[in-house]
């Protein structure tokens, strides 16, 4: 399979990718955005990234194509349709646990 080559990114690409790393707070996209900044910036292959990630290889092509398609919109991911998405966050469903469980004062 032949590596992905990012085009060369400007200024305000980077700097734009930078913030998304920083200021995420999915830490799926923070990774997806340095997946982007190690190809760019450091002309790494996706091999090597996702040593670095820890995620798959073609995971990490993937991301690369579909930032090279969709720029950094794509980054954020669709949920796919048979996936279940919790209704409650797991914080939540604490907090309510420990509401219901205490015993009412008569």
């Amino acid at each position: 399979m032949h590596p992905i080559c990012l085009d060369a990114l400007s200024p305000e690409q980077l700097s734009e990718l930078d913030q998304l790393y920083h200021i995420s707070p999915d830490p799926r996209v923070r990774i997806r955005a340095l997946m982007i900044l190690l190809s760019a910036e450091r002309h790494l292959v996706a091999a090597e990234i996702a040593g670095i990630v820890r995620q798959h290889e073609e995971t990490v092509r993937r991301w690369l194509a579909r930032y090279q398609a969709e720029g950094l919109s794509g980054l954020a991911g669709v949920i796919a349709e048979s996936s279940r998405n919790p209704t409650l966050r797991v914080w939540e469903r604490h907090r309510l646990h420990r509401t219901f469980s205490r015993h009412p004062v008569l």
